[in-house]
C-alpha cells in the first residue's frame, strides 16, 4: 500500500497492476452484483454470442482500475469522484490484464487528479476512460510548520468533552431572565 498526498503527485506519474482474471473472481463478481448473465457462466450460450466464448463482467475488469487508485494512485485515503469507461475488448476467464493510470491533471487547490485508465490484455485494449480522484492532503503535523505556528495536538480530531449545562431549578420558568 501506498499513499500519496496531493504535493507528491505530479503529472505524468503512473502506477499499475497486473492480476489475472479467474473463474472464482467471476463467481464472486456475480454473488457480489447479482448479475448471472449466462454469458459469463454458460459455454454453449457464450459461443452463441459475437465474444465466441464466455467473457468476464466488464465492471470486474474496470474494478482492477479502482484497486490502483485506493491502493497506489494517490492510494489510501483516495475519494472516487467520477469515472468514464469504454470497453473496447472483452476480458476472458484466465486472461491477465495489466491497468494502468496515469495522472493528466493536478488541481492542487482542491486536491484533485485526473487519471487516464488503461486495461490491456497483451498489446490489446480492453478497457480505457478517465477517473477523477481527491488525493489526500498531507496530514498537519506532517508538514514543516515555521516555529512560530505550535504544531497541532495529538488526537486533535476527538472532539472536546464538556461538562453538561446547569440545569434550572425545578419549578422555575425558562422564560425568566
Amino acid at each position: 500500500m501506498t499513499t500519496l498526498y496531493i504535493d507528491e503527485i505530479e503529472v505524468g506519474m503512473a502506477r499499475s497492476l497486473t492480476r489475472t482474471i479467474t473463474d472464482a473472481e467471476i463467481e464472486s463478481f456475480a454473488d457480489a452484483s447479482g448479475d448471472r448473465n449466462p454469458l459469463h457462466f454458460c459455454d454453449d450460450h457464450a459461443a452463441e454470442t459475437v465474444f465466441k466464448g464466455r467473457i468476464a463482467h466488464g465492471i470486474l475488469t474496470a474494478s482492477l482500475i479502482s484497486a490502483v487508485i485506493g491502493e497506489r494512485l494517490p492510494g489510501h485515503g483516495a475519494v472516487y469522484l467520477s469515472q468514464t469507461l469504454r470497453f473496447r475488448a472483452p476480458v476472458r476467464p484466465g486472461d491477465e490484464v495489466d491497468v494502468t493510470c496515469t495522472v493528466r491533471a493536478v488541481e492542487s487547490e482542491k486536491s484533485r487528479i485526473t487519471l487516464d485508465c488503461t486495461c490491456r490484455v497483451g498489446d490489446t485494449v480492453v478497457l480505457d476512460g478517465e477517473a477523477t480522484v481527491l488525493a489526500p492532503k498531507r496530514p498537519r503535523d506532517e508538514i514543516d510548520l515555521p516555529a512560530s505556528i505550535p504544531a497541532p495536538e495529538r488526537h486533535a480530531h476527538r472532539p472536546r468533552i464538556y461538562p453538561p449545562a446547569p440545569r434550572p431549578a425545578a419549578g422555575a420558568d425558562a422564560r425568566a431572565g
